[in-house]
């Protein structure tokens, strides 16, 4: 909450900024899976908070469900230390979510982009309403981010041994990750196709807080210069939140001061929350750019990440991997009929396979990853089962969406 005078400076905030870069010690994983969420034969009608919030709260294997402005589920898993036992507690968690929901009449679908339904927010909290008048200034985009749309996150921690070596190969991963998983086709106003409409809606939002940071020096000043240009969406207030119109950086707001005040550490560690980079540091690095994906390519996708931060195979992808710092647009509109993310994809599949039996134990699992390099990697497949040109022309007759104009970035 701001304070009437100013009490915190430049070197401060990057002091704080770097905490989001200690390691734990340990290593654990977690998974966030969001789920677009829907009535039993209807899925035109936007299920009201009131059906949806006795849903919020434990599962039995300790993931927590929450809610997204748009009504979606998230079930966050607890952070464990074998992979085996988090997405076998995540499935066991899933049923048990699906039956809640089928006794309520509802359903959840592992889809990316909900077209069914124009974007509008069940959630209410000042926090999300601040947040929908911010990108309404900017244009329609950020309301289909916030309630039409789905994805997977992956959490893994920082490198016990404090390198920088895991920051680095998941940016230079996440583009072939966007592109290898990208799974929600569609066109935007201008007709145009992507793979990952999903991924092009958040690549529209705000620039500034969806893009990567830059890469070149230590990880804690790239994060602090990001943290302090990104613009500040909203102050908070007591139990209120005051949204702020684009165009005031948090650096700015630093140094000059707001009508409400001057910002304290907790509203910068705050100001963090609201940025929603392609990989977020926290304490733990959070991978934001892979679509909602059925349960079994799910896995997949969380094994091939696990093996790309073993600290023997990072060093080889970083050294065999090209520089993918431009490719953000390509992955998102392309996917993997690219040819530069397509022999990307490829060689990290061929890489981190020899990772695969030590992060689980399960053959089943591992035989999924090395059949989903034959089925889709090399013959170039997107989840759905189809290409980029079966796509465009599968969705000749999907509606624009209405509002929302996408451009490249």
């Amino acid at each position: 909450m701001p304070t009437c005078q100013a009490e915190l400076d430049v070197d401060t905030a990057r002091g704080i900024t770097a905490e989001a870069f200690v390691p734990a010690g340990t290593q654990r994983w977690g998974l966030e899976v969001e789920r677009i969420v829907h009535r039993v034969g209807d899925r035109a009608e936007r299920v009201p908070y009131a059906e949806l919030c006795s849903l919020e709260g434990l599962l039995p294997s300790g993931s927590r469900v929450t809610l997204e402005p748009g009504g979606q589920v998230e079930i966050s898993t607890a952070p464990a230390p074998d992979l085996d036992a988090l997405l076998d507690g995540l499935t066991a968690d899933t049923v048990e979510l699906d039956a809640r929901l089928s006794s309520r009449g509802l359903r959840a679908v592992d889809r990316a982009l909900d077209i069914a339904r124009p974007p509008r927010r069940v959630l209410a909290q000042p926090r999300y309403q601040a947040m929908e008048a911010f990108f309404d200034a900017r244009g329609g985009a950020g309301r289909w981010m916030m309630c039409n749309t789905a994805a997977l996150q992956i959490n893994l921690s920082h490198d016990p041994a404090g390198s920088s070596r895991r920051w680095q190969v998941l940016h230079a991963i996440a583009p072939v990750l966007l592109a290898t998983f990208a799974n929600s086709p569609g066109l935007d106003r201008a007709r145009r196709s992507w793979a990952s409409l999903r991924q092009g809606i958040w690549q529209t939002i705000d620039p500034a807080r969806t893009s990567a940071p830059c890469l070149t020096g230590p990880p804690e000043r790239a994060w602090a210069d990001y943290v302090l240009a990104a613009d500040v969406m909203m102050i908070r207030t007591g139990g209120d939140a005051i949204a702020v119109p684009p165009g005031l950086p948090f650096a700015h707001w630093l140094k000059q001061g707001h009508p409400a005040g001057w910002p304290t550490a907790d509203d910068l560690r705050y100001h963090m929350t609201t940025l929603f980079p392609p990989v977020r540091p926290r304490g733990w690095l959070e991978i934001r750019v892979i679509d909602a994906l059925p349960p079994q390519v799910r896995e997949i996708a969380v094994l091939t990440v696990a093996a790309a931060a073993e600290e023997e195979l990072a060093g080889e992808l970083l050294r065999q991997l090209p520089d993918t710092r431009s490719w953000w647009t390509a992955a998102a509109r392309a996917g993997l009929a690219d040819d530069q993310l397509a022999s990307a994809a490829a060689t990290l599949f061929d890489i981190t396979a020899r990772a695969l039996p030590r992060l689980t134990s399960r053959l089943d699992r591992i035989k999924a990853v090395t059949d989903y390099r034959s089925s889709h990697v090399l013959p170039r497949v997107q989840p759905w089962g189809g290409s980029m040109t079966d796509a465009a022309l599968d969705l000749a007759g999907v509606p624009e969406l209405d509002g929302m104009t996408l451009s490249t970035v």
